[in-house]
C-alpha cells in the first residue's frame, strides 16, 4: 500500500535502490520484476523484451536472474536473495518512519494471479524472509 516500485542496480561497485526505470544506469545490469518472475512456473517463463537480464538456472535453483555487475561480469542470484535486498531496503524506510525494525513483514498480493501461480510467489516471499530472518506473514486482500 505505501511501498514502491524499486529496481536493483548494480553497475555501480556497491547495488543501489532506483525507484524508476530511466534512472537504472544500464537494464543489463539490473534486477526487476521479481514478483511477476516469482509468480512464473520455472518450466514455463519467457525472457521479455524489456529485461536486461537473463534467466538460467543451475543444478540446485530452477530460476536465477542473470545480471550484468560493475566488474563487466554476468553475475547469476535468485529471485528470493534479490527479494531480500529489496525488503531490506523496505525495512530501514519502515524504520525510519515508524521508529522501530519491524519484526514481521506482512504482504497483500493486489495482483491476479492464478492459485499456483500465487502460491509460488508466497513461497518466494517467504524464503525471502528466512534469509533475512524476519517472519512472514499473507494478508488477505478481499
Amino acid at each position: 500500500m505505501f511501498g514502491k516500485d524499486l529496481y536493483l542496480d548494480f553497475i555501480e561497485e556497491r547495488p543501489t535502490f532506483v525507484d524508476k526505470a530511466e534512472n537504472v544506469n544500464s537494464l543489463v545490469g539490473a534486477a526487476y520484476d521479481l514478483i511477476k518472475i516469482m509468480s512464473l512456473s520455472p518450466d514455463n517463463i519467457k525472457h521479455e523484451h524489456h529485461w536486461g537480464f537473463q534467466i538460467v538456472k543451475d543444478s540446485e535453483n530452477p530460476v536465477l536472474i542473470e545480471f550484468e555487475t560493475h566488474e563487466g561480469y554476468a553475475q547469476a542470484a535468485s529471485p528470493a536473495f534479490l527479494m531480500k535486498m529489496l525488503l531490506r531496503e523496505h525495512m530501514k524506510a519502515i524504520k525510519i518512519d515508524v521508529g522501530e525494525k519491524p519484526t514481521k513483514l506482512g504482504f497483500c498480493l493486489l495482483d491476479d494471479f492464478t492459485v499456483e501461480a500465487k502460491k509460488r510467489v508466497e513461497n518466494g516471499l517467504e524464503a525471502a524472509c528466512k534469509l533475512l530472518k524476519i517472519e512472514f506473514m499473507m494478508i488477505e486482500n478481499n
